[in-house]
């Protein structure tokens, strides 16, 4: 009998202290009903094990201003030529 070892790990990686305050920080700039929601999504995503192994869904932005959507909305554009 083999024994595969498989490289993927069974665990979510774990955020450093650096990386969970920030997370608290972007969670906060949400209104209350996207932070329940997105509380209940992480709770029943590294609550899969299939999805748990794809990694931890993470917050990127919550609040943006004019001025930032401004600035990715003309990065984002392609010149004509």
């Amino acid at each position: 009998m083999r024994h595969v070892v498989s490289s993927r790990p069974t665990q979510p990686p774990l955020l450093s202290v650096k990386q969970t305050t920030l997370q608290a920080k972007r969670l906060g700039e949400a209104v209350p009903c996207l932070q329940a929601a997105y509380g209940q999504a992480l709770g029943r995503w590294l609550g899969d094990p299939v999805l748990r192994l794809v990694g931890r869904p993470i917050i990127t932005e919550c609040y943006r201003s004019a001025e930032r959507q401004n600035e990715l909305y003309r990065q984002g554009r392609s010149e004509v030529v």
